[in-house]
This record gives structure tokens, sequence and C-alpha cells, in this order.
């Protein structure tokens, strides 16, 4: 992990010239409760931002929606539409395809918006402490008391990072500060949604055990997940409850899709 923050420390993000706009690509699978039935579903979501981000002018881009893949976990999709219990996350509302100032996609607000971990401006994480010491104060007070204890501080940090957004310095002191949390452990070579392998940072709670992953050589966010230690609502034990994979690149036009 010190490793990874060193990587972190040393790196320089690619740089978005004006007119470019970096892109940001999530893969996701996320767990489906249909009545007795569990699925797994797919989720692809696409961001371009712009060089300014902030700038009131310039338009930021989402296109995120399902995939229409699923996997079943119990049950069949045969039975939970016979009990009438299927739950179609493409009729859920989950899809949308919009642009908007200042990343601002689901209605009209302040431009620069405050931002929070969960969905984080440039300014909001500007203001963040690259003390490690700061920063875990700062987690501590702003991740609510849920009983999940440190995890809950892991959640936190992954919101952020899952953004794509968090710069190079941030990323080394979130990773320095994860070291502080009593429970924390690694998995050397664990596999992230789309193949790439990374360091898996983790805590346990009692019920789901909540991992980052980072490229320890580069310092790179590559994705998370969050696996049932114990059984959840007749999901089973080991079950991988969400998965997720982020991928960033620059790219010269508003739309623009990066070759892999």
């Amino acid at each position: 992990l010190n490793q990874a923050a060193a990587a972190a420390l040393g790196a320089t993000d690619e740089s978005v010239a004006p007119g470019q706009y970096r892109y940001i690509e999530t893969h996701a699978w996320s767990t489906v409760f249909s009545g007795d039935n569990i699925f797994q579903d797919e989720t692809i979501s696409k961001v371009w931002v712009p060089a300014i981000p902030d700038d009131p002018t310039e338009e930021w881009m989402l296109d995120r929606g399902p995939t229409g893949n699923r996997v079943w976990i119990e049950g069949t999709e045969e039975q939970a539409r016979n009990d009438g219990t299927f739950t179609d996350p493409a009729a859920d509302g989950i899809t949308v395809q919009t642009t908007a100032p200042c990343g601002n996609f689901y209605g009209p607000g302040p431009c620069p918006r405050p931002g929070l971990w969960q969905d984080p401006t440039p300014s909001f994480l500007a203001n963040l402490p690259r003390d490690p010491t700061q920063l875990y104060a700062r987690l501590l007070a702003d991740a609510p008391d849920n009983g999940r204890g440190n995890a809950e501080l892991l959640v936190y940090a992954a919101d952020a990072l899952r953004t794509g957004l968090v710069p190079a310095d941030l990323r080394a002191a979130l990773y320095r500060t994860l070291t502080r949390l009593d429970g924390v452990d690694l998995v050397d070579h664990a596999v992230n949604l789309d193949g790439r392998v990374g360091t898996a940072i983790g805590i346990d709670d009692g019920q789901f055990r909540q991992d980052i992953i980072i490229d320890p050589t580069t310092g790179v966010f590559i994705g998370e997940r969050e696996v049932l230690t114990g059984n959840y609502d007749g999901a089973p034990h080991g079950t991988t409850f969400s998965y997720t994979a982020v991928s960033t690149a620059v790219v010269d036009t508003l739309g623009a899709i990066p070759s892999k």
C-alpha cells in the first residue's frame, strides 16, 4: 500500500488541454433482489469532463445505462416473471443520456457544485487535506456512524476514487490514510472486472468485505468490489455483491470513445 502511495505521489495525471475532455468509463455489476430471486445486472457509465470542469460555459456529458446482461444467483428470470416480481433495471429509470454544465446532470444547480465524497468537484478535491493525519480526521468527520466502523471510511474513499477525478497527490494521501484503519488488509493479484490485476485494500465489517483495487506500480485506482462475508437477504456467503472497473483517457471531442 505504501508502494502504491509512493507511485501515486510520483505520478502525473494525463493533462487535458482546452477543447479536450477527460473520459471516464465505469463498468459495473450490481446485485438486484427480485422477490425471492436474485440476479446481478451489468451497467456501463461514460462521462466526459471538460478541461476546466467548473467553467459554466463548458458542457459535461453522461451516457449511462444497463447492457441487458445479467447473471442469476438465485432463481431464474422465468421464475421471477412468473411470480410477477421481476424488476427490469432497463425500465427502472437508470438510463441517462444528457449534457450539463458543471456536471449538473440531474437538474439545475450552482456552478460549480459544492461537491461531496460521493460527487466530488475539482474545488472539493482541491480543498481536501493531503496530510494523512488530517485526511483521516476529515473522513471521520464526514462519514456517518452507521455501524460499519472503519469500513465506512473506506467506502467514502472508494466513492471519490470511483469518479476518476481524484488527482494523483490526493490518491497517494488516501492510500496512506487507509493504512491507519484498524482491520485493513491487502490481497495481492486481485483481478478487477475487466481482467486488470491489482492489489485489493479491504475491510470486513462482519457482513461485507469492501475492497478498492489499485495498481501498486502506478498507484492508479482500477476498481472496487463488495463481497458478502455473511448471508444477506437470501444471497449466500461469498457472493460478490458489486464489482466495478474504472478506466480513464483523454479525448479530443465530446462524446468520443477512446480506442481500447
